[in-house]
């Protein structure tokens, strides 16, 4: 009896080894992570995880990433994701971040952000500095963003919710601009199983849809700056053909660039299909199959902006520059009294006033007090959700966040419980836990105090001295992901 034809029959064409191909589509798809550098080492990352079973390989192609050969349990689970000393992230996933060459100081448009893992990429990369401003059409994806943000210790990112393919020009320019664009998703087939099966409606308004955002990635994109396209699908309708539509369209404004990484195997992109034929330039692009490298299918192409500006660009101040409140009336504000919160730190935890140098600190209500890099420049309009949320003034005694506890965690001088591995469990699923009198030195009084676990901090709980007892303030977003996984 033969076997029903392949869903991805239609590429065989341009695929080389086509076996292999078919073949690898059918095998599950490993997990990929890469260690966020501004908290740990990946040398660091990969002793600790392989003190706990997890056996992992180094990608040559990704200083620092890693795919997981061996998962004795859900990596969502453990302290160190908890952490935020990685972030798991589908390899060719990362591939358009690293093309965007991502540099510290730069201002970043991620035009179609959700759920996060390529703002959170670019973000790291830059090393904390500079700008990555997050868009996403739909405002219920904006979470996932936001959760990602603030488990890392991101203060560069701000997110909006608009229409990447009308993005105002009150943006400003950018120096880079990703177009990760909504597709037919076939190249995630490897872990999405019936993605294959599912119909794409209203194709002809994707393609559309497709086309109106790289226009709009190369008016808002500096001259001289670079954009990538991408997508996880195969189909060249989505992919050579939305980019040489735009090459025709503006040729005075944007040019192909080569591209590639050293170490990853990747297929020249396509220059004609079926009858349709594109600009020969597309060959730069990359098509990433699956039996390639062991991953999922992307593609990706790198243009350069040329040419003079379509508009004059509004301004973009930086936080620290003494335009920014002007310019931002309705959005995020400096928090007028900071020597308020650098006493508070201070007098509680004993973090000293230079660990806010250089950063800035903003309020919209001055019930919540968020921290950002000096150098970041979001956009003017609309009011971006901005930096990393650091104080609730709220209560009767003014709390840390756990992005901020995790944040500042490393300057703390007192009110400091260190947690054994038990401890910790309670901890991060939200439960209290009892403590042994020797973890009560580094505390002074009731109250809060930050929770620590091999020299990284976590959170935030509430100390009863006198009864030796920790209430876990553990958010309830983070601690599904540890009984998920």
């Amino acid at each position: 009896m033969n076997s029903p034809p392949s869903p991805l029959q239609r590429y065989h064409s341009i695929i080389e080894d086509v076996p292999a191909f078919e073949e690898a589509i059918r095998r599950p798809l490993a997990r990929f992570i890469w260690a966020h550098k501004q908290r740990i080492d990946p040398a660091k990352l990969t002793a600790l995880l392989t003190a706990d079973g997890y056996r992992l390989v180094s990608l040559d192609w990704h200083p620092g990433a890693f795919r997981v050969v061996f998962e004795p349990s859900p990596l969502g689970g453990h302290w160190t994701f908890q952490a935020g000393f990685f972030h798991i992230q589908e390899a060719a996933s990362m591939v358009p971040v690293l093309l965007l060459s991502p540099r510290p100081g730069m201002r970043i448009m991620d035009l179609c952000a959700a759920p996060g893992n390529k703002t959170v990429q670019a973000a790291s990369a830059m090393e904390n500095s500079g700008t990555v401003m997050a868009n996403d059409l739909r405002h219920q994806r904006m979470a996932s963003i936001r959760m990602h943000v603030d488990r890392l210790g991101l203060i560069n990112v701000s997110t909006t919710c608009r229409d990447g393919g009308s993005y105002p020009r009150k943006a400003g320019l950018f120096d880079a601009v990703l177009v990760d664009a909504p597709c037919s998703c076939e190249g995630t087939s490897r872990k999405n199983t019936d993605i294959l099966q599912r119909p794409v409606p209203g194709r002809g308004r994707l393609l559309m849809r497709q086309k109106r955002l790289l226009e709009r990635a190369v008016r808002l994109c500096r001259p001289g700056g670079r954009i990538v396209y991408s997508t996880c699908t195969y189909d060249p309708e989505e992919n050579e053909a939305v980019v040489d539509a735009v090459l025709r369209d503006m040729p005075d404004k944007v040019e192909m660039l080569p591209s590639s990484l050293p170490g990853l195997r990747a297929a020249a992109g396509v220059t004609s299909w079926h009858q349709e034929r594109y600009h020969p330039d597309l060959r730069h692009a990359l098509r990433i199959w699956p039996h390639l490298n062991d991953t999922g299918g992307f593609f990706a192409a790198v243009l350069q902006r040329t040419g003079g500006l379509f508009l004059p660009p509004e301004p973009s101040p930086a936080l620290s520059d003494p335009g920014y409140e002007d310019e931002n009336r309705k959005g995020y504000r400096l928090f007028p009294e900071p020597e308020q919160i650098t006493s508070l730190l201070s007098n509680r935890f004993g973090i000293a006033r230079s660990a806010l140098d250089n950063l800035c600190l903003l309020t919209r209500n001055r019930r919540q007090v968020f921290v950002a890099a000096s150098d970041h420049r979001p956009t003017v309009e609309p009011p971006p959700a901005t930096g990393l949320p650091l104080l609730d003034l709220s209560m009767k005694t003014p709390k840390l966040t756990t992005a901020g506890a995790a944040f500042l965690g490393r300057f703390a001088r007192c009110n400091v419980i260190d947690v054994d591995t038990n401890q910790l469990g309670r901890y991060l699923t939200r439960r209290s836990f009892s403590l042994h009198r020797s973890q009560l030195a580094e505390t002074n009084e009731d109250g809060h105090v930050l929770i620590r676990y091999d020299g990284a901090v976590l959170g935030v709980g509430r100390l009863f001295k006198s009864q030796m007892k920790v209430d876990s303030f553990y958010p309830k977003r983070f601690a599904a992901l540890v009984t998920d996984g």
